[in-house]
């Protein structure tokens, strides 16, 4: 119960800031260069291209939110372990990596026009270096997600097959079988008797 409270909540408080996102990049941000670029129009030539970046950066974090949306939805339900869950962590690697282009693409701008204050040169080197981490990092989660899924999948496969006729259990799949060999002199006849057992 508090499993689901919590991700109700989780879903809520990143809708709400989903919706602050939207309106900070089709709102706020358009009218914010426009008071900088009358203040300052020696640089006013670049207030479209840094909004351009400014509106695609937000773009990839709106991205990175709907699929953890997603994500937690699918949770909810029980259905994270299944293969449709890779396309929204795949939404998600390719955001941040999308941010850390951004972050680099903007550095590069104002290395050819006016660079801006060190604080903000900072920032930007930060989200460029934090992007490509966070990459890598939903990278291997993702990899650990597939090992999951497809360990569920074979479980279900194991508890849908019927039993064999004499009563036994039938055989597991391939990738769940021990490789571990028997010791013949320590169990007599064991490995005859599961060799015998395993076309089940």
């Amino acid at each position: 119960m508090f499993s689901r409270l919590s991700v109700d909540l989780l879903r809520i408080l990143l809708s709400l800031a989903l919706l602050l996102t939207a309106v900070l990049q089709f709102g706020i941000l358009p009218w914010l260069s426009g008071v900088l670029a009358a203040e300052l129009p020696a640089e006013a030539f670049m207030r479209w291209p840094i909004l351009l970046l400014a509106i695609a950066g937000l773009a990839c974090v709106e991205v990175a939110l709907v699929c953890t949306v997603r994500l937690l939805g699918m949770t909810r339900r029980g259905e994270v372990f299944t293969p449709r869950s890779l396309r929204w962590v795949d939404g998600i690697i390719g955001a941040f990596l999308a941010a850390s282009a951004v972050c680099m693409g903007t550095l590069i701008y104002q290395s050819f026009t006016v660079g801006g204050p060190p604080a903000w040169t900072l920032l930007l080197l930060l989200g460029v270096i934090s992007g490509i981490g966070m990459g890598l990092l939903m990278g291997v989660m993702r990899s650990l997600l597939v090992q999951a899924t497809t360990l569920r999948e074979e479980m279900d496969l194991l508890e849908e097959r019927p039993a064999c006729e004499d009563g036994g259990w039938p055989a597991a799949p391939r990738s769940m079988r021990s490789t571990r060999a028997v010791r013949p002199d320590r169990f007599p006849g064991e490995g005859a008797r599961r060799d015998r057992a395993a076309p089940c």
